[in-house]
């Protein structure tokens, strides 16, 4: 616990140790901060109209509903996007204050606004601020988000400082310019809040990239396109086309080289040739030709194990194309997302065998069910001799038995022409969503 709160310490201290140093110039329009604020107290949201409507550093393939923010640092202007599906809408737009010096961050106290995909990471009101620094929280109005500066990137390029935050402002602010942050007037923060929250993705570009319907489709199908290629090579072994989608100079949060990454997902490869990647909810943010960043849900199934999470890759460009320069992953339930495929599954097995159709019930069995043959050999002759089944599922219960097995144990309520019985049924399955196989077969008297 005390090094956690020596960590936000660090990170929040930081936003404030320059400020002694600044001059005060007056804001660029001739109007004070304070006047530019007072306006923006009152003001509707900003209505957003562009004959290129949609901004292209931000995408999305299936996406739950969330909000972006896009901050452009020469125009000063930051937008909030709307993201359902694969559908963007811009919903409002106003002016911000960036750091004092032109330029992308790459030092401690070089007051420049870092360039990037950043996320934020907790949130603080003022009486929170003002709690723990007393008058000096002012500074920071309403409240303060701060984000995950430095991301992998930046890790990597050895960029140093910490501390960036989206904040409010003190109305009686005169000096036009942050330290680094990105400042909002509290007007604008207060009416964005009931869209904000923990993990809220944060594009900050020099200027947006607009585009028409066209452009954007054009440019979403490229992207799309290139990360279908590195889960495909993943997914089905071809280590070649893998290999060419990693950054020469990749390094994982732990600092393992792009040839020791490589190296394992070779291994990988070989010990486990089947496996199954799905992905969904996919959001894509572009750093204009810079950076990019693929964020998703991710399943991964092999015979060794199976996960859930939230991945992000984060590319950088090399030479003309984006490759994978680091990763992370943050674990979900695999259970909620297992759920729904297990009772497909059981569904679709139940229709098959009610249906009296033996090569449609015979393929939910695997190779390793034993006396395959004779299984099979005494449902058809079932088959055949019955005109009617019924077969009835409930208080299904299952779990995970290591690897890419589980057991399934339920009640099942059998009629036939000739037969009605009530008892537990085990099954114990393996494989993946779409291609379980049942490898045995219990049933007990209930």
């Amino acid at each position: 616990m005390r090094r956690l709160l020596l960590v936000l310490f660090s990170l929040i201290i930081s936003c404030f140790v320059y400020a002694e140093d600044e001059v005060q110039p007056e804001a660029a329009s001739g109007e004070t901060v304070a006047e530019q604020a007072a306006a923006a107290e009152n003001a509707p949201a900003s209505a957003f109209s562009h004959d290129r409507p949609f901004i292209g550093n931000v995408m999305s393939s299936g996406a739950d509903e969330h909000y972006t923010l896009v901050v452009e640092k020469i125009p000063h202007m930051l937008y909030v996007l709307r993201i359902d599906g694969d559908s963007q809408q811009v919903v409002d737009n106003f002016s911000v204050l960036t750091g004092r010096n032109d330029g992308n961050k790459a030092l401690r106290g070089d007051e420049r606004t870092p360039e990037g995909v950043y996320y934020t990471v907790s949130y603080m009101d003022q009486s929170t601020m003002r709690r723990m620094w007393g008058e000096i929280a002012y500074r920071y109005g309403i409240g303060a988000y701060p984000l995950n500066y430095p991301n992998p990137i930046d890790r990597i390029r050895k960029k140093t400082g910490s501390g960036i935050w989206v904040h409010g402002l003190d109305p009686e602010r005169q000096k036009p310019v942050t330290e680094g942050c990105v400042g909002v007037q509290n007007g604008d923060l207060e009416r964005i809040k009931p869209v904000m929250g923990v993990g809220m993705p944060v594009v900050i570009i020099d200027n947006a990239t607009f585009m028409t319907g066209e452009e954007y489709a054009a440019s979403r199908k490229e992207q799309l396109g290139q990360l279908d290629s590195f889960i495909g090579a993943w997914a089905y072994g071809d280590f070649d086309t893998f290999q060419s989608h990693i950054h020469p100079e990749y390094s994982s949060y732990a600092g393992a080289t792009a040839k020791a990454y490589l190296e394992k997902k070779k291994q990988l490869m070989a010990l486990y040739p089947e496996k199954s990647i799905e992905i969904e909810n996919i959001n894509i943010y572009k750093q204009n030709s810079h950076t990019l960043v693929y964020d998703f849900d991710q399943f991964y199934c092999a015979p060794n194990t199976v996960t859930f999470g939230n991945k992000r890759f984060y590319l950088e460009n090399d030479n003309g194309s984006y490759k994978v320069i680091s990763e992370e992953i943050a674990s979900k339930a695999v259970y909620p997302y297992l759920e729904p495929r297990i009772k497909s599954f059981l569904a679709e097995w139940q229709a098959a065998w009610e249906s009296k159709d033996i090569d449609k019930y015979m393929s939910y069995y695997g190779s390793r069910f034993k006396g395959l043959d004779k299984w099979r050999e005494t449902k058809e002759s079932v088959f055949e001799k019955t005109e009617n089944i019924s077969v009835g599922i409930k208080n299904v219960r299952w779990e995970m038995q290591g690897g890419d097995r589980i057991q399934i144990t339920f009640l099942q309520d059998y009629t036939s022409d000739s037969l009605s019985d009530s008892g537990v049924k085990r099954l114990a399955i393996a494989g993946c969503p779409g291609s379980y196989k049942i490898e045995s077969e219990e049933w007990s008297a209930h």
